[in-house]
C-alpha cells in the first residue's frame, strides 16, 4: 500500500511539473532553459582544473581551460558542490548563462575567501585574464581582461563574456 501511495505521489508530481513547462524545461543538450519575462536563457555549469593564463603555461591569474558540467550537483545558490553528503563547495567553478535569442551570455565566477588564490584576487581586486578564446562543449569564453566585480556573489567575482558555438 505504501508503494502504491508513493507511486501516486511521484506520478502526480510529474504530471504537475509537465503542466508548468513555460518556466523550466530540458533541451537535447542537457542544459536547462529558463524563461523570465518572455526571455529564454540556458544555464550550464563550468569548472576548470586550475587558475592560470595560457600565455604563462597556466600560471598567473586567469583562465587557461574549462569544461562544461551539465550533470553536476549545485547548492541553492547555483554553486557547484561535491555530490556526496557533505556538499563542500568546489573551487574553480561557475555558472554559464546563454540567452536563446542571440546565443550570447556570460560565465559568472563567484570567488570565496576560503580558497587562498581566490582570497588573493578578492583582497587585491585582480584583473582576470583570458589570453585566447577558450572553447569546450559548444561554449566559447571570450578572450579579454576582466575587472574584479564586487557585485558578483558574496565576496565578488567576475562576469566573463560567453557565447554558444
Amino acid at each position: 500500500m505504501k508503494k502504491l501511495i508513493f507511486l501516486f505521489i511521484i506520478s502526480s508530481f510529474g504530471f504537475l511539473s509537465c503542466e508548468n513547462n513555460d518556466e523550466t524545461n530540458k533541451t537535447s543538450n542537457n542544459d536547462t532553459i529558463f524563461k523570465r519575462d518572455g526571455i529564454r536563457f540556458h544555464v550550464i555549469f563550468a569548472d576548470w582544473s586550475e587558475w592560470g593564463r595560457t600565455s604563462r603555461d597556466c600560471d598567473g591569474w586567469g583562465l587557461c581551460n574549462f569544461r562544461s558540467c551539465t550533470f553536476c550537483c549545485t547548492d541553492s545558490n547555483g554553486v557547484i558542490v561535491s555530490c556526496n553528503e557533505n556538499q563542500n563547495r568546489i573551487s574553480r567553478s561557475g555558472k554559464i548563462v546563454l540567452y536563446e535569442d542571440n546565443e550570447e551570455g556570460f560565465l559568472e565566477i563567484n570567488l570565496d575567501v576560503v580558497f587562498p588564490d581566490e582570497k588573493n584576487a578578492i583582497d587585491n581586486k585582480l584583473i582576470l585574464y583570458i589570453d585566447q578564446d577558450l572553447v569546450n562543449d559548444g561554449v566559447k569564453l571570450h578572450k579579454g581582461e576582466y575587472e574584479f566585480n564586487l557585485n558578483v556573489g558574496r565576496y565578488g567575482g567576475y562576469i566573463i563574456k560567453a557565447s554558444k558555438v
